[in-house]
């Protein structure tokens, strides 16, 4: 699926923009895959797709939390 492909499928819940924000605000899968109503896999699946690298918020999240 291509960027375009997306915005016009997800228009409705904000296309990339909200999927790339909520990845920046560190969201989980789960969250993602519940706004979007997919599976966490395809999630997963998006973040190679559209933005070409691995999305796992579990380390960022725990330096933002303890600091390191």
């Amino acid at each position: 699926m291509t960027q375009e492909e997306f915005n016009r499928k997800y228009y409705n819940l904000g296309g990339t923009k909200e999927l790339q924000e909520m990845m920046n605000d560190l969201c989980t899968l789960e969250r993602i895959a519940i706004y979007f109503n997919v599976s966490k896999e395809r999630v997963r699946q998006w973040s190679y797709e559209l933005f070409g690298k691995r999305y796992d918020p579990r380390y960022e999240r725990k330096k933002k939390k303890y600091g390191k």
